[in-house]
């Protein structure tokens, strides 16, 4: 019995192993980079395979956009919903320039397909190359900070709930996202990121927190690369947590 038990755990790790190897083929292998942009990004999942999701989209020759996201849940079951996310913003984005109307079609997708109590939280951003210009909805997610040509450090957190949420009204949820437009100016950066970074914890089950989070982009990320800004942010969260595991998926975008 012991011997199958072995077998058994040895077969469930390779399988794991084997889903961890496809998942991150479904994330971008290499950042695309677009005239006058700096992007970077880091992912870090808390179990073989994770719930968070990332992209960048090509939607046409004077747009792309930027995608962040967080399933409830970590995981096989995270991994499997994050897989049908991207799916269907990979197809719906040429078609759909607008944030709102993208993500209202990838709610409508979503909701009946995926289990009750589940739902998916996402920040999505689209750049108009020509004008310097964002666009962007919050379906729940946590706010986006920008840093702008002054230094200062602005929260973007547009109104909306999470996808997929099948007790909510379609029409509720299209009511409640909110569109936003800011001007994005040379020099100014746009940070992305899940959860993870803010509830990560150390022995004493501390948080590293939103105030150590938000510390740290006001003293370095302006005068930081965006890869310099993720390499210092990082170590920031390692030297905190210590040896403690990592408790969730960990995810950064950084535009600049």
């Amino acid at each position: 019995r012991a011997r199958q038990v072995l077998i058994e755990r040895e077969r469930m790790k390779r399988e794991m192993q084997i889903a961890k190897e496809i998942q991150q083929t479904l994330l971008p292998r290499s950042l695309p980079q677009f005239h006058g942009f700096m992007i970077d990004a880091y992912y870090q999942s808390a179990m073989e395979v994770g719930g968070d999701y990332y992209d960048i989209l090509q939607i046409d020759e004077n747009h792309f956009g930027i995608v962040i996201g967080d399933v409830s849940g970590k995981g096989v079951a995270g991994s499997l919903i994050m897989a049908m996310v991207r799916s269907i913003m990979k197809i719906e984005a040429p078609k759909n320039p607008s944030p709102h109307r993208l993500l209202t079609v990838l709610d409508t997708t979503l909701r009946d397909d995926i289990p009750e109590g589940m739902f998916i939280t996402l920040f999505y951003v689209v750049f108009d190359l020509k004008e310097y210009e964002i666009t962007y909805c919050c379906a729940g997610h946590n706010p986006a900070y920008y840093i702008d040509s002054q230094r200062k450090l602005i929260t973007l957190k547009p109104e909306g709930t999470p996808l997929g949420i099948s007790a909510l009204q379609k029409a509720d949820f299209v009511s409640l996202l909110q569109e936003e437009k800011k001007k994005f100016n040379p020099g100014e950066i746009l940070v992305l990121y899940t959860d993870g970074v803010t509830e990560a914890m150390n022995n004493r089950k501390e948080q590293f927190g939103e105030a150590r989070f938000e510390k740290l982009l006001k003293e370095r990320a302006a005068s930081s690369t965006p890869g310099l800004f993720k390499r210092i942010l990082i170590n920031e969260i390692e030297i905190f947590t210590g040896k403690e595991p990592q408790s969730d998926d960990i995810t950064l975008l950084i535009i600049k």
